[in-house]
This record gives structure tokens, C-alpha cells and sequence, in this order.
């Protein structure tokens, strides 16, 4: 849980929901991708899921009674919806989860530009661009 306490909580509820989602059958598995979990424990559920572990069975795999309490949350407790609407909340999850994670690499390479040896600055100031012309697509 060390990972789940240093992300900020609206990230982590969105990957906690993303992971519900597919927990319930209810996004296809084609969408999300092992990246988009930052933290530890759902990178873990996720990879069971995804090799086809049911969900009710993973909430036997937690350390304590407090994470299990959250596994059993997170997988046994899916949103109601049509399954538009469930893309839709998959897709401001995933939105969300990839336009933080770009925002911190970004700001990585701001703060290295300034001792960066100059034979990389050209590298890194081209992947900055990249990360700035994603961001504008996701906002």
C-alpha cells in the first residue's frame, strides 16, 4: 500500500474504478493496459484478473483484513450503468491516469534540463514536446 499512499487520492480512486470496471466484465480488456496502474496492489488484482482469476477469489489473496476489505471493494462492487456509460467512465479514468503520468514526466525533465549534459538536451527538449502535444489532446 506504500505506492497507493503517495498517489494523490483522485488518482488513485481512478484506477480503482478502472480496475472495478474490468473486474465486472464491463470495459474490454483491450482498453486498459498494466501501465495504467501506478499502484502496486491493483497492478497486482489486475494481472490476476487478466489471466483470468475470478474476481471474487483475489479478495483471498490480501495480506490483512484492511486490504482485503479494498479488494473486495474494489472487485465485487462494480458501477451501475449501460456499457456506454461505462466506457465513457473507463475512458475519463484512463484520461486521467495518463495525462498525471505525463504531467510528472514532464515536470522530471524540466528539472533536469538546467544539468543535463548538453549533448541530451536536444533529446529531452524533443520529448517534452511530445509529452506537451499528448497532454493537449487529452485536456
Amino acid at each position: 500500500a506504500a505506492a497507493a499512499e503517495a498517489l494523490p487520492s483522485e488518482d488513485l480512486k481512478a484506477q480503482e474504478l478502472l480496475l472495478s470496471l474490468f473486474a465486472s466484465g464491463q470495459i474490454p480488456k483491450e482498453m486498459i493496459d498494466e501501465k495504467d496502474f501506478e499502484d502496486d496492489e491493483l497492478k497486482s488484482l489486475y494481472r490476476e484478473l487478466l489471466a483470468g482469476a475470478s474476481p471474487a477469489s483475489l479478495p483471498d489473496l490480501a495480506p490483512d483484513e484492511a486490504t482485503r476489505s479494498r479488494y473486495t471493494r474494489i472487485l465485487l462492487s462494480p458501477a451501475a450503468g449501460d456499457t456506454d456509460q461505462m466506457i465513457t467512465m473507463a475512458n475519463d479514468c484512463l484520461n486521467r491516469i495518463r495525462r498525471t503520468k505525463l504531467e510528472k514526466r514532464f515536470e522530471e525533465i524540466s528539472g533536469m534540463l538546467d544539468t543535463a549534459p548538453p549533448d541530451t538536451v536536444p533529446a529531452l527538449l524533443k520529448e517534452a514536446q511530445e509529452i506537451s502535444d499528448k497532454l493537449k489532446k487529452l485536456k
